[in-house]
């Protein structure tokens, strides 16, 4: 039952009629005893003005999604070192101070490592796109010492992520261009690693994605940040041709774990919260069908 006493956490972004971090944040609070409860709090203008109404509303911390990862970041009293560097905040809590985070770095690196290996390092990496969680993959797989190339489609937005990538990192070795066909094949062509860090592909939009599957190699390892479809068109095409394949769902997962973590001070149950999402995906499914 929620009470005056019920702590409130909540994700903004828009849209978030595809989001699933209620089931998997709530499970969690049950599942750790805790008087919270974990709401969506669709945003339609000013992100950092929002963010000031929920800490004076006494809302205990929120998560942040496209397209406004970026824009909260005036209105934060701090930001972690990380997510200073990115220009990219995922995770606010509120407290004395309104603080910012970034988890997508870890929570993307995490998901990818158990299926590339723990040895990232001297590996060619694709990028498609340039928003907030492209900045943290981007960020990350510098950080681990790939070669990265960064397409967008307006590629002013991929060269300025390279060189904030380049003046942070510097044995980074890191490249932009636009996302079109010519750049995109040729790009793939030299990748052993692709990451979509666009929407293309997310629900309802699902029959969408940016490569032609033409275009991949089979020894590629292909992933995709969007997680409702669990599987978008992108991971089917490349599965088909024998591609390893990493989906969004566990990156959603990690990060939603390291947000709890950071706002309650403990551990997070993260084998519950997967199963939760694993539920909430499945219903989701079944609404569409």
């Amino acid at each position: 039952m929620v009470t005056s006493r019920t702590a409130i956490y909540g994700l903004i972004g828009h849209p978030l009629e595809h989001s699933i971090s209620p089931q998997i944040h709530n499970a969690a609070y049950r599942s750790m005893g805790l008087d919270a409860v974990y709401v969506c709090l669709r945003v339609r203008g000013d992100a950092a003005k929002a963010v000031r109404a929920a800490r004076d509303l006494g809302i205990g911390g929120l998560n942040v999604t496209i397209p406004y990862k970026s824009e909260v970041l005036k209105a934060l009293d701090a930001i972690d070192d990380l997510a200073k560097k990115i220009g990219a905040v995922n995770v606010i809590r509120f407290g004395d101070e309104t603080r910012g985070y970034n988890t997508d770095v870890g929570a993307s690196i995490r998901a990818l490592k158990e299926v590339a290996g723990n040895d990232l390092s001297d590996r060619s990496a694709l990028v498609l796109g340039a928003g907030g969680s492209a900045r943290a993959v981007a960020f990350g797989l510098a950080q681990e010492g790939c070669a990265v190339v960064v397409l967008n489609r307006t590629a002013s937005r991929s060269a300025r992520l390279a060189r904030d990538v380049s003046s942070h990192i510097p044995w980074a070795r890191i490249s932009s261009g636009g996302l079109n066909p010519e750049e995109l094949k040729e790009a793939i062509q030299r990748s052993e690693i692709i990451v979509n860090a666009t929407p293309a592909g997310m629900y309802p939009n699902v029959g969408e994605s940016l490569v032609d599957p033409g275009m991949l190699r089979p020894d590629a390892i292909v992933m995709d940040l969007v997680y409702n479809p669990p599987e978008t068109k992108l991971l089917r095409d490349a599965s088909k041709l024998g591609c390893k394949t990493v989906g969004g769902l566990k990156m959603l997962v990690y990060q939603a774990a390291d947000s709890v973590e950071i706002w309650t001070g403990r551990k997070a149950p993260i084998d519950v919260m997967m199963s939760a999402a694993i539920e909430a995906l499945g219903g989701f499914a079944f609404q569409q069908s």
